[in-house]
């Protein structure tokens, strides 16, 4: 019967460690494919930036931010610039808004010419279409200009030859 106590422990003892590990695993893979201040994956920006390492060592330094809010509480609030001034005001609100989730620079340029893409075509289809409307416009105007002088016609051979001489 001991033996078979035992064994149960042993194995939850075992579940609870391989758990533990099953979830230092998943945090050690977030901190190597995911930026701890955008929260953007590592496949973002080496299919689309200068790569993962370069943003996480240039773009987005974890140790700077820290380092500001060091900076921020080492000095007197007198002191502080308007950007300082207000991202201690968050800071104390518990107010996160300052830091840029989801957004990176290095992403928002493709982003950005997606973006001024998709204006362009929309520009491009505004002004096919008042071409399209102005060119109607003018055949209507010339249908319109048309009938107007064959009436014309009509009514002056019929008046010429109304009218004696």
């Amino acid at each position: 019967m001991s033996t078979i106590m035992l064994n149960i422990v042993f194995g939850i003892i075992v579940d609870a460690f391989s758990e533990l590990r099953d979830a230092k695993l998943e945090i050690d893979n977030d901190m190597k494919n995911c930026c701890f201040i955008c929260n953007h994956s590592a496949y973002d920006f080496e299919h689309q930036a200068k790569g993962f390492t370069h943003h996480i060592k240039k773009e987005h330094y974890q140790w700077a931010y820290l380092f500001f809010f060091l900076y921020l509480d080492a000095t007197r609030k007198n002191d502080y610039s308007g950007l300082e001034l207000f991202v201690s005001q968050q800071f104390e609100e518990n107010k996160l808004d300052f830091f840029p989730l989801n957004r990176a620079l290095s992403l928002t340029s493709t982003e950005d010419t997606q973006d001024s893409k998709m204006e362009a075509l929309l520009k491009n289809m505004k002004y096919l279409v008042a071409k399209k409307f102005q060119e109607e416009a003018q055949r209507q105007q010339k249908l319109e200009k048309s009938k107007q002088d064959r009436w014309e016609e009509l009514h002056i051979k019929a008046k010429s030859k109304s009218t004696p001489k």
